[in-house]
């Protein structure tokens, strides 16, 4: 009795230690294999996918003050504003808007418009002041930024493309393919609350 005593408490005790030991590891094995698989990024475009697009026609000449005025008075859509805050605000999540919108004319409206998401400028990306607008250079503006994030991350992240005007899709997913990248979800907003998955 006694000696099984000891055998199961020997037993016992060394199964205590070695659970422990493997737990610790366990954990800190979950606890990396969290952070790795919780690492994303989210890419929205601005008019007609998070606000009302001001922008009907990409070549469409517009009227830069009456434009600014209404763009001052532009709000968020109220799904948006509850699909963002649904998104993580730590160290392992990346937020980026790249808008048609020219710096030399909308910057101080298109802050403003984020100011409540706690957007800093470095997220918003600009088009170029010198590009004038055209389709194709809209949309090589939109495939190429895409790119830039996505590959500096070394596919460390899942990746949520947001946008309303998606005709870039088939091309980033063909080069993206190319580099062996399939980590990317790809969304369609037909209305503030229509977002039709694609891929």
């Amino acid at each position: 009795m006694d000696r099984e005593r000891e055998f199961n408490g020997k037993r016992k005790g060394k199964t205590t230690i070695e659970l422990s030991e493997i737990e610790e590891l366990d954990l800190k094995k979950c606890f990396k294999n969290w952070k790795e698989n919780n690492y994303s990024i989210h890419i929205f475009d601005i008019d007609g996918c998070i606000t009302t697009s001001f922008f009907p026609n990409i070549e469409k000449i517009v009227d830069i003050q009456e434009t600014k005025l209404i763009l001052s008075s532009a709000k968020l859509f109220f799904f948006f504003k509850i699909y963002f805050s649904s998104i993580p605000k730590d160290n392992l999540t990346k937020v980026y808007f790249l808008t048609g919108r020219k710096t030399e004319y909308y910057r101080e409206e298109t802050i403003n418009l984020l100011s409540e998401l706690g957007v800093k400028e470095d997220q918003i990306i600009f088009y170029p002041n010198n590009y004038t607008y055209s389709r194709l250079r809209y949309f090589t503006f939109k495939t190429y930024n895409c790119l830039r994030i996505i590959l500096k991350d070394k596919k460390k992240s899942k990746v949520y493309i947001y946008d309303d005007l998606p005709d870039y899709f088939p091309k980033l997913r063909k080069i993206l393919k190319n580099q062996e990248y399939f980590n990317v979800s790809y969304y369609e907003i037909r209305d503030q609350i229509d977002w039709s998955y694609i891929s």
